[in-house]
């Protein structure tokens, strides 16, 4: 089995396996006890992660995950979408559990 790729940023790890050198996606920015500056679809102001896709290629994130405990690393699990090159995406920590990208 291949090495994991995470990024740690404020207690949230960005997971990818099987891990690929030119698959550069990282957490670039996230709101803990959002009151006001994003809603999700439904007008909610939950917390969110913004990730980034940094390579000059699309990364399809089936299989990543996102997570904030150390015992389980798949907490919650993108379904198959990808992120374009340079590219941004907001996933709202809602529990709602939205799998359609």
């Amino acid at each position: 089995m291949k090495p994991l790729s995470y990024v740690v940023l404020a207690g949230i790890v960005l997971l990818s396996t099987p891990f690929t050198t030119s698959a550069q996606v990282v957490i670039t920015e996230l709101m803990a006890s959002n009151s006001r500056t994003l809603l999700d679809e439904d007008g909610e102001s939950s917390d969110w992660i913004e990730i980034q896709n940094l390579s000059s290629t699309n990364v399809n994130l089936l299989n990543w995950s996102l997570t904030d405990k150390a015992d389980n690393l798949n907490a919650w699990r993108f379904p198959a979408t990808n992120i374009n090159a340079g590219s941004f995406m907001v996933i709202f920590a809602s529990n709602k559990d939205r799998r359609t990208p």
